[in-house]
């Protein structure tokens, strides 16, 4: 079986998944440290909003053994991190139910993602190919 998906819009990456703070320790008049306050609402969004799209696209099929293609556009210039990017697509696919789990997605049989770079000011796009990859 293939399930095929599609989203475009703009893309958040693991980078932006945890919200920092620089905070002074308490009773300390010394140097602000980063600290970890939970997930950003920025990295939320993005990867609710992709499930969202993704269980409307799967209409509720599902890969027990997933192995995927991944083609990912971006602008000219974009300064997100690709294979970041693949966790948060991950972490989509999983909340949106076509996986069970990401940790069973068969990353020997993907490919690290294939970009194509768009016009600058364009939406980034995510093209997701998974099919059963594995016998058990």
């Amino acid at each position: 079986m293939l399930i095929a998906l599609h989203w475009t819009g703009r893309a958040v990456s693991e980078n932006k998944r945890h919200a920092l703070q620089y905070r002074r320790p308490r009773g300390s008049r010394g140097e602000a440290r980063r600290v970890y306050i939970g997930v950003s609402q920025e990295y939320d969004a993005f990867k609710v909003g992709m499930a969202y799209v993704f269980r409307a696209q799967a209409r509720g099929r599902t890969i027990k053994r997933p192995a995927a293609r991944i083609q990912i556009g971006l602008p000219r210039g974009s300064q997100i991190d690709k294979l970041n990017l693949l966790k948060a697509i991950a972490d989509a696919l999983q909340l949106s139910g076509v996986i069970a789990n990401d940790r069973e997605l068969n990353y020997s049989l993907t490919t690290i993602p294939a970009v194509t770079w768009l016009d600058p000011g364009s939406d980034d796009s995510v093209d997701v190919y998974l099919t059963d990859g594995g016998t058990e």
